[in-house]
């Protein structure tokens, strides 16, 4: 086939419905084709006649980054008969193919294809397949590939932030205000540092927004409620580091003499999420809204607030997007792909906000070392712990719980070379590697001995085991 450039591109705004006809392999109506070839009836294929060939397709097969609004224009070698099938599109896409001469179809999408997909352009051959004027036939099927581009960073984070998925809330501007202001509003005004009491907040508090907006959501589908214990075993733990002297392997086993946890402390009620997209995915612009982003809670941990970065990949985008993922079935691997990206379209369509609380862990190694557990702008629990010893220690730094478990037995290898087994250990979230947040029996908390590990009383590890879903971030500090 020879690949030639005839580039067509329509704004995603297209007044051009849906058509289904790229869905089918039958003989379609007229399709628009300009030109002297018309015919009062159908044409039927003729094996003798010069056969259908395609000349070029644009974008062109292979291509890389398609822009999401981008035309698909096919010409032909010969005229198309008004009654050809259309080529179809995989996955579907709404749209609609129209004549643009008479040898030339063009697909016209409503609206914008989904980022980082794969489309796949299905030119029928035979004598179900496309047709042309003469009665020529394509004589065999083509198909042609290209990958539509990126989806944005920020387009990201103002989405997850419009579904209540972030700690910051986005709100858009008039269409003349400048972008620049995206992350003038998120710098803390104050910052108060911990002492060494365990009941001590690490808090600050960031500059409110006079930006307001007008626009009334519609009733809301919740997808998350308030967290609850949960036995649903995630994936297999990650390898624990090699710069540590243990090492860590995890398997569940049956609840049998687990503790039950205490009373489950109150959090502040998660506060109304208001979303102002289009009702159809595809109609949602993919290019970043001007606006600016804003702290929702008006006391933020500084160590949280410190990790934001408006347009960037960071920890907390990620844990944002673990947890959209676990709420819509998907692999909770934090990376934002096609199946996000089309999944979290339908959920701003939809207006499928998460209502959940959203939950912090950070952990103080100054002594006593202590567990602080920070809800919706306010710590509601804290604990002494113990962190890891200097054979083995905990690495600072913020990750996201990638597994948890009720219960497991933890294997693995002591700072001196013997092996230990400690089966039964309770209410565990695995943030990095094999270093996770469990109750473990001591005689005293406060100070490292563990091997690598956040450890807890039990009931204290049962208080906030709830509080850690899939993408809660746990700091080291």
């Amino acid at each position: 086939m020879t690949v030639g450039l005839a580039v067509a591109v329509v704004a995603g705004g297209c007044s051009v419905l849906l058509g289904h006809g790229s869905n089918t392999s039958s003989r379609g109506p007229k399709i628009g084709v300009v030109g002297e070839h018309t015919h009062s009836g159908p044409v039927h294929p003729n094996r003798r006649a010069t056969p259908l060939e395609v000349v070029s397709i644009s974008p062109a097969p292979g291509s890389q980054g398609v822009d999401f609004t981008s035309a698909i224009t096919v010409r032909f070698s010969e005229p198309l008969a008004p009654n050809t099938a259309m080529p179809r599109l995989f996955p579907t896409v709404p749209g609609r193919w129209m004549g643009d001469g008479p040898e030339v179809l063009v697909f016209h999408p409503r609206g914008n294809y989904v980022p980082y997909t794969t489309e796949n352009l299905l030119l029928s051959g035979g004598v179900q397949g496309l047709l042309g004027d003469n009665g020529g036939l394509l004589r065999k099927s083509e198909t042609a590939r290209f990958t539509i581009a990126a989806g944005s960073e920020l387009r990201l984070q103002q989405l997850l932030a419009e579904l209540g998925y972030l700690p910051v809330r986005f709100v858009a501007s008039a269409p003349t205000e400048s972008a620049a202001r995206l992350t003038s509003d998120l710098k803390p005004t104050s910052a108060h540092r911990p002492t060494t009491g365990t009941t001590t907040t690490t808090t600050t508090t960031s500059a409110t927004s006079s930006t307001t907006t007008t626009t009334t959501s519609p009733a809301t589908t919740t997808t998350t409620t308030r967290p609850v214990t949960t036995t649903t075993k995630p994936s297999k733990p990650k390898p624990k580091p090699t710069t540590t002297t243990s090492t860590t392997t995890t398997t569940q086993v049956p609840v049998t003499t687990l503790p039950a946890p205490p009373p489950q402390v109150k959090a502040p009620p998660p506060e109304k999420t208001i979303v102002s997209e289009p009702t159809l995915a595809s109609d949602i612009p993919l290019a970043p809204l001007s606006g600016r982003f804003t702290w929702r809670f008006r006391h933020t941990p500084a160590s949280l607030a410190a990790l934001w970065v408006a347009g960037q990949p960071n920890v907390i985008t990620t844990a944002a997007v673990m947890q959209f993922e676990e709420a819509h079935g998907l692999a909770t691997d934090g990376d934002a792909g096609t199946q996000v990206w089309a999944a979290l379209l339908r959920a701003v369509a939809h207006r499928q906000v998460n209502t959940a609380p959203y939950g912090y862990v950070y952990v103080t190694t100054s002594y006593p070392e202590t567990v602080n557990l920070w809800v919706d702008g306010s710590v509601i629990f804290t604990t002494p712990c113990n962190t890891g010893i200097p054979q083995a220690p905990t690495e600072l730094g913020t990750w996201p719980v990638y597994a948890r478990y009720v219960t497991t037995t933890m294997t693995g290898k002591n700072p001196n070379g013997s092996h230990y087994a400690d089966p039964g250990i309770p209410w565990v979230s695995y943030f990095h590697g094999g270093d996770a947040l469990h109750g473990f029996l001591r005689s005293q908390y406060g100070f490292p001995q563990s091997l690598g590990c956040v450890e807890m009383p039990y009931a204290a590890a049962g208080t906030v085991f709830p509080w850690t879903p899939i993408g809660t971030l746990v700091t080291i500090m």
